[in-house]
């Protein structure tokens, strides 16, 4: 979506006095630079959408903005930080359950299964330096893939690529290749161009690990499909 555009609509739900809109605007102009390798920018993003989140005294708002926080730390290398972030999203998640608090704008895409992506995304991301980390987020991704809707095919082949990613870093590697091969299919059914790119840290660590030949058979079909127009 063009950032003119999600800047104007931050603008009008502003005007508006619609907190919660312009949180779920400012996470998507966060996602932008998010996808696109530049994490600090989008954490200003994602800050700012968090402002607008408490303003909305939605506890489902805030732990959405504080979960997309956790990644953006993450992408930074800033463990501390992503981590409390992460904890905060997941205690605001909580409140908002106890509370049998609603919000049609996050509810529809922020769930239980959503938050438990997002964790795992951010140890999975971490675990790429730090095997602590790496064995949490495989824990989280299988729960995430445990947990997720039959209908949510982008989430499920993104934690696929991931829990290969850090199993192949585990050393795990019939079972790696094995995850990883589903996340291709899944990826190629798509036909995802986001998919694709998101494919680079597993198709880094087939390409370490191409002495196990069902690993160097996933690294050859990783790149082919990245490279595909």
């Amino acid at each position: 979506m063009d950032r003119r555009y999600l800047g104007q609509a931050v603008r009008d739900t502003q005007e508006a006095g619609d907190p919660a809109h312009t949180a779920i605007v400012l996470h998507h102009l966060g996602r932008v630079p998010l996808d696109n390798g530049d994490p600090g920018e989008a954490l200003t993003f994602f800050q700012l959408g968090q402002i607008a989140a408490q303003d909305s005294r939605s506890h489902l708002a805030v732990a959405f903005l504080l979960a997309n926080e956790a990644v953006a730390y993450a992408h930074l290398g800033d463990a501390g930080q992503a981590v409390t972030a992460l904890r905060r999203a997941e205690d605001e998640f909580a409140d908002a359950a106890d509370r049998d608090e609603e919000h049609p704008g996050f509810a529809r895409f922020f769930d239980q299964a959503a938050l438990q992506a997002a964790a795992a995304r951010v140890h999975s991301q971490l675990g790429l330096t730090d095997e602590h980390h790496r064995a949490e987020a495989i824990t989280r991704l299988e729960r995430a893939l445990a947990d997720i809707p039959a209908d949510h095919a982008r989430q499920r082949a993104f934690n696929l690529a991931w829990l290969a990613t850090c199993l192949l870093a585990e050393g795990e590697y019939d079972a790696g290749a094995e995850r990883g091969q589903r996340a291709v299919k899944a990826v190629r059914e798509l036909a995802s161009t986001r998919l694709r790119d998101h494919l680079k840290p597993l198709q880094d660590q087939a390409q370490r690990h191409r002495q196990n030949s069902a690993v160097h058979q996933l690294a050859h079909d990783v790149t082919a499909l990245r490279s595909a127009a």
